[in-house]
């Protein structure tokens, strides 16, 4: 099974269950690692989300990165847009899993690092064209490439 079927396949798991608000979570997938990340609003919440990812044929581990934390109205509302931006980043192919994400009132903070400047700039177009972003905040550190180290060092 491909890394974008077993996405699918989890998402379409945590959406059928009325435990868990499945809009706050992104799912990614890697040689059958699946990776959860978002917000829910109580711990229960996380232990049943990484429960029914467990649950999906051909997953041989999870990666519960779930952040538990009561949710107001609002929070809720920031959750499930953090939920979408972490979606679409994981969906990207030069967003690597280094780059998280943070929403309030619309306004998105990109955080992490990354080692080239165009992944930096994928994440933040990306991160852009997420239903409900009003604005992106790129925070993404970029760290020296181990080549670039060598030459300078060489240089040195």
């Amino acid at each position: 099974m491909r890394n974008d079927e077993l996405v699918y396949s989890v998402k379409r798991q945590l959406l059928r269950s009325a435990q868990v608000d499945a809009e706050a979570i992104a799912v990614s997938v890697e040689d059958g690692q699946v990776r959860l990340r978002g917000t829910v609003g109580s711990l229960s919440q996380k232990r049943e989300a990484e429960s029914i990812a467990e649950r999906v044929a051909r997953v041989e581990h999870v990666h519960n990165d779930l952040d538990a934390k009561p949710l107001s109205e609002s929070a809720r509302e920031d959750a499930g847009l953090r939920g979408e931006v972490l979606q679409v980043l994981a969906l990207h192919c030069f967003v690597p899993a280094t780059v998280d994400a943070k929403a309030r009132d619309g306004v998105v903070t990109l955080t992490g690092e990354v080692d080239w400047q165009y992944e930096c700039d994928a994440a933040g177009l990306v991160a852009s064209n997420a239903l409900g972003v009003s604005k992106v905040i790129n925070s993404i550190s970029l760290r020296r490439n181990r080549q670039d180290q060598r030459q300078g060092e060489l240089m040195v």
